[in-house]
């Protein structure tokens, strides 16, 4: 016969197996919401770089409101982002097996925590409730009802803050039960153990969202009240055990986040987000508004997308009789939580399932309902009006459930963005329209029901494109080198670009006039700073005054290459050139053109050439300019790169008499084309027509070699 306890273990066992597998069956292969690709490209750089930067997003920080923004500029001039360092913590360990298992898939490996995190959960929960004393029946019957017929069932599908919330909940309200379980005199004295739990569940709140730093004198408080209620009085080693254990995980957590934002923002007290009056902040005069939709509005409220909350409304007489501190714990919970985030400017909780914000809740509406599960499975208290009630909210609350879990949240939001956006007047009340909230006909259960036989219900929603990039990220795969930096300005590009985890390091950056901007020029050249290389990656064409990046490359890097594939974004390459040496005069020129100085230089398998140019007189034409790498004893070309100067930013037809003009290129090259040498000419296109070249010396051609001294010569 098997004991008790080993009961109790394989049913926590199976059942958090039943539901790591049904996350993971559910589980999709990409993000839907910005904050967990933040979070994931945090971990990730964290990995691949030793900072949890998310430069791979910068573009995130200009947003229409400044509080939506989840990122912010760090003192080094790194992106961090603002949302939970715990999940970053936690993604670490998953995305670390890449480095083992390149080939996996990395944003469905991340979206494994949601599905881990929400088995433990249960785990943890049927120990709790074998520990109020309930059976085997009603416990697997209870936390069943937590991990499928609440909210926690769609979000095992996200990386969510609020998913560890609900464990952090599970652990504080056993923590906190085990100080009020035990009878004056009994054996049982809670100690360490049980303070740990407590702090364990404060910790991973805290770790969370700052917010619940609001429950700490919350706490003080609770255990204040224990000790006066504690008869006879707790000897003062087990009162110092206990505290400890509540204290060691709060002490840890804060150490780590002030550590944690040292790094980012180089205070321990900084930690990105600003409180500003109105955006990012707690409005007061919206309270009821928030409290509303979050209870019982058909947008965002918890009893529609909760069914079984119907069967804890049931169950809290009961349950107050026989666990009245846990039940009032919880009521406080409760309350705690509808008055802090309804009275938050954006209560909804943003884009996603119901209100988010509340389902660390959703395992007490477990604990709440265990008097009256117990009852239906009990023979003797077991009527057909009891059994079929209860069987009914289970029902409803697994198929609401399915809906949430069936269709991607995505496609009706978006769909509302467009026909009923929020106006600028109230931008306050919801995320949509006002009248949303309390529409029936537009509440997201009933559409989400309506829209699950689709086969598009759960298709991911990606940004549409114009243009292709497969030539792109195939070059940009095989022809990376360490060193280099990706610069991209294209938002489409971000899934895609994070999924490739052995890319270059990468930044996104804000474009169109975004990019004038001298917080976006200042973050460019701060990261540009540190790399060998940069490929550019635009949609914009040659030359367009709105792409700032692409010309500042162009006056003050080297030019390597530049691909433009049919129906393709335009690919870039730039190398930071050297500090060049002693510049050569020539003398020699190319009709109107003057060719003032020249310096060549080598570092590694590249070599480098500066070239300064200035008009002699006014030039009416625009002419290209060619450059050619040759073998110098065969003659033969190795490479060429014929382009308007600095990229088309400063046409010859726009020079000023005497205006120097300095163009930078590098050519990449092996070992035996080390004495290389540059032939350059100009030469109108497209008629092709060579401007002729002349040496001080009278010697004439239309092509001037760059050798000691220059010749110049007819290709």
């Amino acid at each position: 016969m098997k004991s008790h306890k080993q009961i109790l273990s394989l049913t926590g066992g199976g059942m958090a197996l039943l539901v790591l597998i049904i996350g993971l069956w559910l589980r999709p292969l990409t993000f839907r919401s910005i904050d967990e690709t933040a979070m994931f490209a945090a971990a990730s750089n964290t990995l691949k770089e030793g900072r949890p930067h998310i430069n791979d997003m910068a573009f995130q920080m200009w947003t229409p409101r400044s509080g939506e923004s989840i990122a912010a500029l760090g003192q080094d001039y790194n992106i961090y982002t603002k949302k939970s360092p715990l999940i970053i913590l936690m993604l670490l360990p998953l995305l670390s097996l890449l480095k083992v298992f390149p080939g996996l898939n990395p944003s469905a490996l991340a979206l494994t925590l949601g599905p881990l995190i929400t088995a433990i959960t249960a785990w943890f929960l049927v120990d709790f409730i074998h520990d109020l004393g309930y059976s085997g029946k009603t416990t697997a019957l209870a936390t069943a009802l937590f991990a499928f017929c609440t909210m926690a069932l769609p979000y095992m599908q996200t990386i969510f803050g609020e998913v560890v919330g609900m464990l952090g909940v599970v652990l504080l309200l056993r923590g906190a039960w085990r100080l009020f379980a035990s009878n004056p005199g009994s054996e049982f004295r809670p100690g360490f153990k049980a303070g740990l739990e407590l702090g364990c569940g404060l910790g991973l709140l805290i770790g969370v969202n700052f917010v619940y730093l609001l429950l700490l004198p919350l706490a003080g408080i609770l255990l204040l009240v224990y000790r006066q209620r504690a008869q006879p009085v707790l000897p003062w080693k087990k009162q110092g055990n206990l505290l400890l254990g509540v204290a060691l995980p709060v002490i840890i957590l804060g150490v780590g986040l002030a550590f944690y934002n040292t790094i980012r923002f180089g205070s321990p007290l900084v930690t990105g987000y600003h409180f500003a009056g109105g955006d990012e902040s707690f409005v007061p005069s919206y309270l009821w508004w928030g409290v509303l939709g979050l209870t019982i509005s058909p947008a965002r409220g918890f009893i529609w997308y909760n069914p079984p909350a119907g069967l804890a409304i049931m169950g809290w007489r009961s349950f107050r009789r026989s666990h009245p501190a846990l039940a009032w714990i919880i009521a406080g919970l409760t309350v705690f939580h509808l008055l802090v985030f309804g009275a938050w400017w954006q209560w909804w909780g943003g884009l996603g399932w119901g209100p988010r914000f509340l389902l660390p809740l959703t395992p007490c509406i477990a604990l709440l309902s265990l008097p009256v599960l117990d009852r239906m499975l009990r023979r003797s208290t077991a009527t057909v009006w009891r059994v079929t009630g209860v069987t009914v909210l289970i029902a409803l609350g697994l198929l609401v459930q399915i809906a949430g879990a069936g269709v991607n949240y995505l496609h009706l939001e978006m769909e509302l963005e467009e026909q009923f956006p929020a106006p600028a007047t109230r931008p306050l009340l919801y995320h949509h329209a006002p009248f949303l909230v309390y529409d029936i006909a537009h509440a997201p259960i009933l559409k989400h029901l309506q829209q699950i036989s689709s086969p598009t219900a759960r298709q991911e929603v990606a940004l549409e494109s114009q243009f292709q990039y497969q030539t792109i990220l195939s070059t940009l795969q095989t022809e990376q080198l360490p060193g280099d930096l990706l610069v991209y300005m294209v938002p489409e590009l971000q899934d895609l670009l994070l999924k490739l985890w052995n890319l270059t390091p990468k930044l996104g950056l804000p474009y169109d006039n975004l990019a004038q901007e001298p917080l976006a020029q200042s973050t460019f050249q701060h990261a540009i700073a540190s790399a060998q290389r940069v490929w550019l990656v635009t949609w914009f064409g040659p030359a367009d005054e709105s792409n700032w990046y692409e010309r500042y490359l162009h006056e003050h890097w080297a030019m390597m290459d530049e691909q433009w594939p049919p129906n393709e974004l335009r690919l870039l390459l730039f190398a930071q050139p050297p500090v060049f040496e002693a510049q050569k005069p020539t003398g020699a020129t190319f009709g109107p053109i003057k060719l003032v100085q020249y310096s060549q230089q080598r570092q590694g398998d590249t070599i480098y050439f500066e070239c300064t140019w200035e008009a002699t007189q006014p030039i009416t034409q625009s002419y290209t300019l060619s450059l050619q790498l040759l073998d110098p004893q065969t003659g033969s070309l190795i490479a060429q790169n014929d382009h308007l100067p600095l990229g088309g930013y400063h046409p010859t037809n726009t020079w000023l008499v005497g205006q120097p003009i300095t163009e930078r290129v590098a050519f990449p090259i092996t070992d035996s084309d080390s004495e290389a040498v540059l032939r350059v000419g100009w030469y109108l296109w497209p008629q092709l027509t060579p401007l002729p070249a002349r040496l001080p010396d009278g010697t004439q051609g239309t092509m001037l070699l760059l050798t000691e001294p220059p010749q110049a010569i007819s290709p």
